[in-house]
């Protein structure tokens, strides 16, 4: 995967989102099955049209038959965790 992040038509990029575009065929699968209608094939390209209403349900990501689409998952250690812990 190259790691180019597609971007929403607006230019913006949630940076949670990695489209491989050397990878995508613009198959359309992901953008009929994303519940939320985050993804969009625009001029040719995939590319966030709605990435503020992005659930991180993965859907897109699972059905991809060419694995063009990674999401991001950041881990967020609780304060209360990492205090009884001392070592994070």
């Amino acid at each position: 995967m190259d790691n180019r992040q597609s971007t929403g038509p607006g230019g913006e990029s949630n940076g949670a989102w990695v489209i491989d575009e050397a990878t995508c065929t613009r198959c359309g699968i992901c953008v009929r099955a994303c519940p939320e209608a985050v993804v969009a094939l625009e001029g040719g390209r995939l590319v966030l049209a709605r990435p503020e209403a992005c659930t991180y349900c993965a859907v897109c990501e699972e059905i991809c038959p060419v694995g063009a689409i990674a999401l991001a998952y950041a881990i967020v250690w609780d304060e209360a965790s990492t205090e009884s812990h001392g070592d994070r």
